[in-house]
């Protein structure tokens, strides 16, 4: 095996492990929880960390209707915060709960949010939402 190539492989294999996918199970802005319902924008449905070298981390946001916003962040481990940088800046503090889970709090766009997170498996994801058709033509 190259160096090249074992130095590829490296950076595959952490890349993959410091992947972690959530889907939020409660989702709190001030006093009211909001539901998960398809038709809102406000709420989060999924949150996604990536971490592509310390230099280079990343939240990406899904709303209800499935559009998505990534965000730099940085993650300070000692005052359990994450600090969001780009067109929306926040300051979100985080409790791991267990292997499964995370709680996220703090203000967003000037509210007060509180998230509840379970850990889904990246492994199990379908890639494709829409079933799809091939046609043949004959010739």
């Amino acid at each position: 095996m190259t160096t090249k190539s074992w130095t590829f492989y490296k950076g595959t294999v952490h890349n993959r492990e410091t992947q972690t996918l959530y889907s939020v199970d409660i989702y709190q802005q001030e006093n009211d929880t909001i539901p998960p319902l398809t038709s809102d924008t406000t709420r989060w449905k999924y949150v996604c960390f990536l971490d592509y070298t310390p230099n280079k981390q990343q939240i990406v946001k899904v709303d209800m209707q499935d559009n998505q916003s990534a965000y730099l962040c940085k993650w300070d481990t000692v005052q359990k915060k994450i600090v969001l940088t780009g067109k929306d800046t926040a300051s979100l503090n985080y409790v791991i709960l267990s292997n499964t889970g995370m709680q996220l709090q703090g203000d967003w766009l000037g509210k007060n949010i509180r998230m509840m997170l379970t850990r889904l498996s990246i492994d199990s994801l379908t890639l494709v939402k829409d079933k799809f058709l091939f046609m043949q033509e004959d010739q």
